[in-house]
């Protein structure tokens, strides 16, 4: 797990290490650079697999080219023997070396053989080719002059803003679309100038003469497509195999892997199969506002009969507070701070382990959301935003409208259900949970692994028939998984599937509400009025959290400003000294 960052078109070499320099939380372990003429390549570290030889970047027996590379491919071992015996050699035992004799071998084609989360960037003469897996579960942001002459790359944003010809300018027109569906959709940012490689994508990047050429192509798409043919029973078996194959797969690491536990459906059947491959004892680790929580307390009960090493994490307001710039300056867009109690538990889970497993992307492939359930609720609240922001002059991008419309125009439930699977597994859980679950997590240098969005489990998973997951005359979302688990491991899971949808942590629901009145009570009526982007957001607390990511962002580059202090932020907004804040239960 690492931060990589590069330039392709200046000759000061400077840059690579400020941009570098800037990932710092992302890999404290180490870090290297490679630099040859207007490239520059450079990452940091944090050692999971191969700590005593995997150092980067890795280059090839010729020198000719070289690698640098964040995230884990969990089938490296087994690509690894076919290589060598295809007369490959290896100067290390890492997974990074694997993706740079592949490379060799086939070149972008042989991409779809990754099995994992990944961005990587891999340096051919004057070509550079960049890749992020197919699902977008590790970020990666690029930048190309308006005169075609730098690019630049890297996980996070912050590290582009160190380039002094990248300008942080805010895209108004993202913030107007993000009003619709509550993220962007497509390779957009909040910065003008600034995307995101899309995932399921590759680039290739050369220099010709003084320009640099870029060329972006797909070599996975996601598609939901049931299989009717695909009876209930054999689904349910083949999805209980691949839960232990894609859990057993993700427990590779040459460091202590450790399990968030929420209470739920999802973390459950990961603590419980990761008993099954684990030898040592497992540290768990939950969240929420106070020790009677169905959080705290189901999570208890998984904990007991894994026998893990559990510790509870219970947030107080002031935690909250003192939490919630730190977190906007993580997340890198305007935030809902609905994440805020899982960015508090990765800094406690950072603390003791550099590797653990999260239920993150079960909820979008089985249906474990109200929208699920609710077709006219999810389908007007997106029209009747388009239509606020119609009626106030605003208009959004086409791609905007046409998500909205494909939902709305479904003939059928079950169609809007297979549409809504597939809007969700593609911008929606790389926007709304993807990106801040890496960015919270490396904030505190941790690595977090999806097996719900192993390969072959979303191949499978996404084949089955909506009506096995989402089951309407029962008021059930996750049948097929629940009915599953149940099977799988007894007892104990009864109440945690019985459990109403809460989402995680719920620990946030309370303290958002406290912060939202807070906002409303502090700050004049004219703030959202007056505001020039005021229309674009519900409640004064999200256009403060607005107002917010401007100020580290656009005004300071990516950097918290020394001395920084919300309450007092909240006050200068409010233009007055006083502040309603002890009265707020």
């Amino acid at each position: 797990m690492c931060g990589i960052a590069g330039v392709v078109g200046s000759t000061d070499h400077r840059l690579i290490s400020d941009m570098t320099d800037a990932l710092w939380h992302r890999g404290p372990d180490s870090s290297g650079f490679f630099c040859r003429g207007q490239l520059q390549l450079g990452m940091r570290r944090l050692n999971i697999i191969d700590l005593r030889t995997g150092d980067q970047p890795i280059f090839n027996e010729a020198r000719d080219k070289c690698i640098i590379f964040n995230g884990e491919i969990y089938n490296y071992k087994l690509l690894r023997d076919d290589l060598r015996q295809q007369g490959a050699s290896f100067a290390t035992n890492s997974d990074t070396e694997v993706i740079l004799r592949l490379y060799e071998q086939g070149g972008a084609a042989r991409l779809p053989e990754l099995r994992g989360m990944f961005a990587f960037a891999i340096a051919d003469g004057n070509t550079l080719l960049l890749a992020r897996d197919r699902l977008g579960i590790k970020p990666l942001y690029y930048y190309h002059s308006p005169d075609g002459k730098l690019f630049a790359f890297a996980s996070e944003i912050k590290a582009l803003l160190r380039c002094p010809f990248i300008s942080p300018t805010l895209d108004e027109q993202a913030v107007a679309d993000r009003t619709v569906m509550g993220y962007i959709i497509g390779d957009g940012t909040y910065f003008e100038g600034i995307k995101c490689l899309p995932p399921g994508h590759y680039m290739t990047v050369s220099m010709e003469g003084e320009k640099v050429s870029i060329r972006q192509q797909p070599y996975y798409q996601v598609e939901v497509e049931p299989d009717p043919s695909l009876m209930y029973e054999p689904a349910k078996e083949r999805l209980k195999e691949l839960i232990a194959e894609a859990v057993e797969s993700h427990l590779i690491a040459d460091v202590e892997v450790g399990l968030t536990l929420s209470g739920g459906v999802d973390s459950s059947v990961l603590g419980l199969m990761m008993k099954r491959f684990y030898p040592s004892s497992i540290n768990t680790f939950s969240v929420g506002d106070n020790d009677k929580t169905p959080d705290i307390e189901l999570s208890r009960v998984i904990a007991g009969r894994i026998g893990s090493t559990h510790s509870e994490t219970i947030l107080d307001f002031d935690d909250y507070l003192k939490d919630i710039t730190r977190c906007v300056w993580a997340e890198e867009q305007i935030t809902s701070l609905l994440g805020l109690p899982s960015f508090c538990l990765f800094k406690v889970v950072g603390s003791r382990v550099k590797v653990c497993l999260n239920g993150e992307g079960a909820d979008e492939l089985f249906g474990g959301y109200s929208m699920y359930m609710d077709r006219l609720r999810t389908v007007g609240w997106a029209q009747n935003n388009l239509s606020k922001l119609k009626e106030a002059g605003i208009a959004v991008r086409s791609e905007v409208t046409e998500v909205v419309d494909f939902l709305a125009s479904a003939r059928s439930y079950e169609e809007y259900l297979k549409r809504l699977f597939l809007v969700d597994i593609k911008d929606q859980i790389v926007q709304r949970h993807l990106n801040l679950v890496d960015k919270y997590a490396m904030a505190s240098s941790l690595e977090v692994r999806v097996p719900f969005l192993d390969n072959e489990f979303v191949d499978f998973v996404t084949r089955i028939p909506v009506n096995y997951k989402v089951r309407k005359d029962f008021g059930i979302g996750k049948y097929i998984l629940k009915r599953a688990a149940l099977e799988m491991f007894g007892d104990v899971m009864i109440d945690v599937v019985l459990r109403r949808k809460e989402g995680f942590p719920s620990a946030g629901y309370q303290y958002l509400s406290r912060f939202d009145k807070m906002c409303e009570a502090s700050l004049p009526d004219s703030y959202l009025k007056d505001h020039e982007l005021g229309r674009c957001f519900n409640s004064k607390r999200e256009l403060l959290l607005f107002d917010l990511f401007r100020l580290i962002f656009i005004e300071h580059r990516g950097a918290i400003p020394e001395g920084f202090d919300l309450l007092e932020f909240i006050k200068e907004k409010s233009g007055t000294r006083e502040m309603a804040y002890a009265d707020i239960k």
